[in-house]
């Protein structure tokens, strides 16, 4: 609401990623976690208006980094924790997601299975 309120945001995501592998020659695996924040505007549709978000800014990412990976396989359970990111921005609408993404920069390779468990996300405004 107002230009002096800070958000405080906490996040938990574990994870365990199965992969294949579909060459001879091994492949890279990244791997990142992003607590985003999403900015809402209302659409111009006279006859149904309705909130939509775009991402407005990364306020904390964890990058993994796989080598070598060949076969199929399962990665060891990947637990990130952010704690405590303190979120400043202008009044408006917003919404924070925890993003996952999985990049391959080189190989030929695919993610089969992300079996998410334990996740959380805590979002505290403290207005000043």
């Amino acid at each position: 609401n107002g230009g002096t309120d800070r958000v405080f945001l906490s996040a938990q995501l574990n994870n365990i990623i199965s992969y294949e592998v579909f060459d001879a020659a091994p492949a890279d695996l990244t791997y990142f976690v992003s607590l985003n924040r999403y900015k809402g505007f209302i659409t111009t549709d006279p006859t149904n208006a309705e909130y939509r978000f775009n991402i407005d800014a990364v306020l904390s990412q964890q990058i993994y980094t796989y080598t070598g990976l060949t076969g199929t396989g399962t990665l060891d359970n990947i637990e990130t924790i952010f704690s405590t990111v303190i979120d400043s921005p202008e009044p408006a609408y917003y919404w924070y997601i925890l993003d996952v993404m999985f990049y391959v920069p080189s190989g030929n390779m695919q993610v089969t299975q992300s079996v998410v468990g334990q996740r959380s996300l805590s979002v505290q405004v403290v207005k000043a």
